[in-house]
């Protein structure tokens, strides 16, 4: 068994990193990810946030209407 498409990976994470925000209720996870989002545009880099809080909340850091369809928003840049 070849370790190559492991290798591929941690490559591609290297310069394309995915930051999970988890934890118990009440701990600041959607204010860490906007945080963290908010930084990365600031810096150009594309940013997706996957949110699955029933609550919404993040479309109120963000300014923005959360939908189930995919859209661009240039809220943080």
């Amino acid at each position: 068994m070849s370790l190559q498409p492991l290798g591929n990976l941690v490559t591609q994470l290297v310069n394309q990193p995915i930051i999970f925000v988890g934890g118990k209720g009440g701990v600041g996870k959607t204010t860490t990810a906007a945080a963290l989002a908010s930084q990365y545009a600031k810096q150009q880099k594309k940013t997706l946030i996957v949110s699955t809080d029933p609550a919404h909340s993040l479309g109120d850091v963000l300014n923005a209407k959360l939908s189930n369809e995919k859209t661009a928003n240039n809220a943080l840049s």
